[in-house]
């Protein structure tokens, strides 16, 4: 490929950022084919709603976004929404205000019984009977497909992080009770969620049946290959010459996450000059961990006392190690080593592979081994140590 001086009004295709949708989605093939042979089903009479689960920064959200895609090419009625923090009557509301404002917008329906319907389920006192608030907001979801059933084939809800309402087990059960009764009636809806790869494994464990109806949609790690085409398919497409070497090294760095790689090559890019080269590499390296310093791994930090950080660099140096190992590198109470674990575990920090453990973000392992050292360091100038 020719050598060109980058234009500097050349649109960087890397996104930064939570939620940001990527130029070049790449490695999610197989569970996107798992979601359109769901939405048929729909369509066709057999509706299973799907539970999109993973860690942080594995692109759940973006998957959410192809999926709301995918549904509007296909001529669904489509709704997004987002959760917070709230009670289940809110949850359900803010769907329902959303839906609403949908077909509104679209013009498939007037003012009339929709809206009457919306306005009695807001005014619900907050302690109204379960039972009952299911009852009425599946009457408004029918209200609904029955004033725009001969205009679109079915309707899609996708719903981001449904692990922060209140009562998230019990808000999976109301979308559940009200997608049987709708289609009992013929009103093909179907729900996509997604959640923390925690809360889906906390749920299965506690109520199997319930997660056992829902389609789970397991977000992981990218494989290298994979990281590798979501850094060269835009490149391609931009006609920009690059390394290969550093290409895969970009890849190596992102640790099989999507948004860190989104980090680092949008600021690789940045500091390109006729290519991507080593150099843009350890430039954009250098900023890109920069912003991850601040605004991820430092908040994540505060979160974690000493001990845990002295385990978690034993692990990252490490790679792949027993609890008899971590026992001799760090030096600590048996007792005290094993609840470390556990909480690490529990925030998604470590993961354990049978009776060994590995870090999860080698990037932050990097972080926190650099923040050891420069607390010793600080010791030792202090006198201290």
């Amino acid at each position: 490929m020719e050598t060109v001086t980058r234009n500097v009004k050349t649109l960087n295709p890397f996104r930064p950022g939570i939620g940001l949708f990527p130029s070049c989605l790449a490695g999610r093939v197989a569970v996107l084919n798992i979601f359109s042979s769901r939405l048929y089903s729909t369509i066709t009479g057999s509706p299973r709603n799907i539970l999109v689960c993973g860690n942080k920064r594995m692109g759940k959200t973006c998957l959410l976004i192809k999926m709301e895609e995918i549904s509007f090419t296909k001529k669904l009625l489509t709704v997004s929404t987002i959760t917070s923090p709230e009670r289940l009557k809110s949850f359900v509301e803010n769907i329902a205000v959303r839906l609403y404002a949908e077909v509104k917008a679209q013009g498939m329906i007037e003012n009339g019984e929709c809206e009457k319907l919306l306005i009695r389920l807001q005014t619900l006192p907050f302690d109204v009977h379960i039972t009952e608030f299911e009852l009425m907001f599946t009457e408004f979801l029918l209200t609904i497909w029955k004033n725009i059933d001969s205009l679109i084939p079915a309707i899609f809800i996708s719903i981001d992080d449904i692990d922060l309402v209140d009562n998230a087990t019990k808000a999976l059960l109301f979308i559940h009770n009200v997608t049987q009764n709708l289609y009992r009636k013929n009103c093909p809806v179907i729900f996509a969620a997604s959640c923390s790869a925690d809360f889906y494994e906390r749920i299965k464990q506690k109520h199997p049946k319930l997660t056992d109806r829902y389609e789970p949609i397991e977000v992981t790690k990218l494989l290298p290959s994979s990281l590798e085409n979501a850094i060269r398919v835009p490149l391609w497409e931009l006609e920009i010459p690059y390394d290969e070497a550093v290409v895969k090294e970009i890849a190596r760095l992102s640790g099989g996450f999507p948004f860190y790689l989104q980090h680092l090559a949008h600021y690789v890019f940045e500091e390109m000059q006729t290519e991507i080269d080593t150099l843009a590499l350890r430039r954009g390296y250098e900023k890109a961990m920069r912003y991850l310093k601040r605004d991820i791994f430092a908040p994540l930090e505060q979160d974690i006392p000493f001990n845990e950080k002295t385990i978690l660099v034993a692990i990252y140096e490490e790679g792949l190690i027993s609890f008899s190992d971590i026992l001799k590198r760090v030096r600590l109470p048996r007792g005290s080593v094993a609840s470390s674990l556990r909480r690490l575990k529990e925030k998604q920090m470590i993961q354990q592979d049978k009776k060994r453990y590995r870090i999860y973000d080698k990037l932050f392992g990097e972080y926190i081994q650099k923040k050891i050292k420069e607390e010793k360091g600080e010791e030792k100038r202090n006198g201290l140590l």
